[in-house]
Parts: C-alpha cells; sequence; structure tokens
C-alpha cells in the first residue's frame, strides 16, 4: 500500500505538465528503448487508473507486475515479428501509445492481429496524437505480409474513439453486451476489423 500511495504522489507530479503550447511537428512517434521501461509503465498505470472500464485491468494488478513484465514488452515490440508497440512523445515525455500483437502466433489465426492500449493523455488530446500513432502502427503491421486482419474492441461510450477508429477503416462487426464489469457496473463493447494487406 505505501508502494501504491508514492506511486501515486510521483503520478500527480508528473501529470502537472508544461501548458500544451505545441504544434503536431512537435510529437515524435518512437519505439521506446528498454532502458524507458519505468516511463512505459508509469504510462500504463496513469491510463488503467484514469479508464479502468475502458482498459479492463485495475492499477492494483497492473502496479504489482514485476519490471520484466514491462521490459519483455518492449523487447519483443522492437523485433516487430508478433508484437509491436510505440509511442508519442513531446520534449521526451510520453503522452501516447499503442500496441499491436498476435493472440495467437501459432495457430491457424496467425494472419489477425489486435490492436490494444491505445492511450493518449487527457491533456494532449485532441491533438492528433491518437491518429499518428495508428497511422505508424497500420504502417508496421502493412509491412508484415502474413497479416491481411486487425481487430479491436472500445467501450461503446468512446464516440472519439469510434469515430477515428471508422476513419481507419475500421468496421463494427458485433458488441460484447457487458464485456467489462467493475464494481457491478457493465460496460459494453464493440468489436470491431479492419484489412490490412
Amino acid at each position: 500500500m505505501k508502494n501504491i500511495k508514492k506511486f501515486l504522489a510521483i503520478y500527480l507530479f508528473l501529470t502537472i505538465y508544461e501548458k500544451n503550447v505545441f504544434s503536431e511537428k512537435d510529437i515524435e512517434i518512437i519505439q521506446l528503448e528498454v532502458e524507458r521501461w519505468q516511463e512505459f509503465k508509469n504510462l500504463r498505470l496513469k491510463a488503467v487508473s484514469e479508464l479502468p472500464h475502458v482498459f479492463g485491468v485495475s492499477f492494483e494488478d497492473e502496479f504489482a507486475k514485476d519490471d520484466y513484465y514491462w521490459k519483455k514488452i518492449l523487447i519483443e515490440g522492437k523485433k516487430e515479428k508478433n508484437s509491436w508497440i510505440i509511442f508519442a512523445q513531446i520534449n521526451n515525455k510520453l503522452i501516447g501509445m499503442v500496441r499491436a500483437y498476435h493472440e495467437w502466433p501459432e495457430t491457424f489465426c496467425k494472419h489477425i492481429v489486435s490492436i490494444a492500449n491505445v492511450y493518449v493523455a487527457p491533456e494532449f488530446r485532441g491533438k492528433k496524437v491518437a491518429t499518428k500513432l495508428l497511422q505508424e502502427i497500420i504502417q508496421k503491421l502493412e509491412k508484415n505480409s502474413s497479416i491481411n486482419q486487425a481487430t479491436l474492441w472500445v467501450n461503446h461510450e468512446l464516440t472519439e474513439a469510434i469515430k477515428l477508429y471508422l476513419k481507419f477503416g475500421f468496421k463494427i462487426y458485433g458488441t460484447l453486451p457487458h464485456g467489462i464489469k467493475i464494481n457491478n457496473n457493465y460496460h459494453d463493447n464493440y468489436l470491431m476489423v479492419r484489412k490490412i494487406n
């Protein structure tokens, strides 16, 4: 509990960014070096603490994951074989991320990837950060000729995110009723798919 309180204090400090005076050209889309794994963890913890009904995991569960968990995601993402992860940063501060991965890389479903963990810090939304992240991750997936479909699921209340996915060619093919349950509150998810190659 003490560690969680310590993290929350640091988190609150780090979320006080400089005034958001920047242009699109200030946004860098990068692959993160493994040495910066703690920044990745902090951004992920920020995401799940703000939007647990979107990501479907608790802050406590994510916080408890060991250092190797975060490093491994970055290492695998660099290989761009079964996993991809990219970040947006401004002035060397992470402000967003997106990940794609094969859920079943050794099966007859290896032509399908899942896009997940799409997140932009609230103070940087509406600045085309998510657009840049999705453009980059889709370009990376298109370079892999064995991939021909990308899927994702999204909370049905996230209208701006849904509009963005539709703009990128994703189509809603179903609804998962009660896809997430938090404190006896249910949240439905749209299931979306897009052709890649």
